[in-house]
């Protein structure tokens, strides 16, 4: 939990009110109930393991073999079955709870999601995503909330609610492909107005807090809407489509990257900070990619000149977007395995 905590926060607390009572403390309490003879597990007190487990499995996950040995005692040739073993625990408490509606079954699926799961049990993985969408719904945690007091408890509830249901766009967006299209939902039909309402200056509800998540959030948006353009073929469509895309990513670097990326402390530059650095940039300069390769596909190819700029511009594109990509090489970034991220291995295939 510590290691999960200090090393891949970006990737989970964001998702949590108070993460010291929910998470950092738990391990000891749900230690101490678990070990007395005859004591009842409850709902909550499940729940809550749910959640500890998931983050312990993400640790495993993104942790090296000699951290995993220091911390476990286990050897790292064990490793895979220690993975595999407490993954199988935790969709088996999964399957037994995961009809009762609570945000923690949200919570967990969004841990998950972020681990190779949709490799190893790809139907398991689009069932749960479904599951998350509809608890979403259910818990009305996708509709906007606005507080007109300046009550930081209420602030942090809002904020964290936003993350939520930032976290679930963006990874369904990303695994589009590979979920069904039924999963969409209220995702489909949101696209539209949070993609056309990127535009807007100075959005006083989101820059001043300006998250990992609401960054992911966006990026999803713009792959959401790559997906859903595919089958546009007309050249004016497409130059007309590519233009207006083109300003909004524009905006998106200038407005809300920009700032977001200008929070970090470079001078010191922990663990998180580090990760949140190198997957924003391996995103935007992949939304770029994905702008670029969408227009030569598309573009009409009777015109030589034309046709040479537009694969000059797609090469240089791609050369951009590679040495962001490469970012994930370094020291820092191999020793947590960030290039396990989900987000990461589809930028590579």
């Amino acid at each position: 939990i510590t290691y999960a905590t200090e090393s891949l926060g970006f990737m989970f607390l964001g998702l949590f009110y108070d993460p010291i009572n929910q998470i950092i403390i738990k391990p000891d309490i749900l230690s101490a109930i678990f070990s007395e003879n005859g004591s009842i597990e409850t709902l909550d007190s499940i729940l809550d393991e749910l959640i500890i487990r998931s983050i312990c499995l993400l640790s495993i996950f993104y942790m090296s073999d000699p951290t995993f040995y220091q911390l476990t005692e286990i050897s790292s040739v064990k490793k895979a079955s220690y993975f595999d073993q407490l993954l199988n625990k935790i969709i088996q408490i999964f399957n037994n709870i995961q009809h009762f509606e609570d945000i923690r079954i949200i919570q967990t699926i969004l841990i998950l999601a972020q681990t190779n799961l949709h490799l190893k049990w790809p139907k398991k993985f689009s069932w749960m995503m479904n599951t998350c969408i509809n608890m979403l719904k259910i818990l009305n945690l996708d509709r906007s909330i606005r507080s007109f007091k300046e009550d930081y408890s209420v602030l942090k509830f809002i904020q964290v609610q936003k993350n939520i249901y930032f976290k679930v766009v963006y990874l369904s967006c990303l695994f589009q492909n590979q979920l069904q299209n039924d999963n969409f939902g209220i995702i489909q039909e949101r696209h539209t107005y949070d993609f056309r309402r990127m535009h807007i200056v100075n959005d006083a509800d989101e820059n001043p807090s300006l998250s990992f998540e609401n960054i992911q959030f966006k990026t999803g948006l713009f792959l959401k809407e790559f997906h859903d353009r595919e089958m546009l073929m007309h050249g004016h469509g497409i130059a007309k489509h590519y233009t207006y895309t083109n300003e909004k990513i524009k905006f998106f670097k200038d407005e809300n990257i920009n700032t977001f990326l200008n929070k970090l402390n470079f001078d010191n530059l922990s663990t998180s900070n580090l990760g949140e650095y190198i997957f924003t940039n391996i995103d935007y300069y992949f939304l770029n990619f994905k702008l670029a390769k969408y227009k030569f596909i598309n573009s009409d190819k009777t015109d030589l000149k034309a046709t040479l700029l537009e694969a000059e511009s797609l090469l240089l594109t791609s050369e951009i977007f590679l040495e962001n990509l490469l970012d994930i090489t370094s020291d820092n970034a191999i020793e947590f395995q960030f290039y396990k991220y989900p987000s990461v291995l589809i930028c590579i295939s």
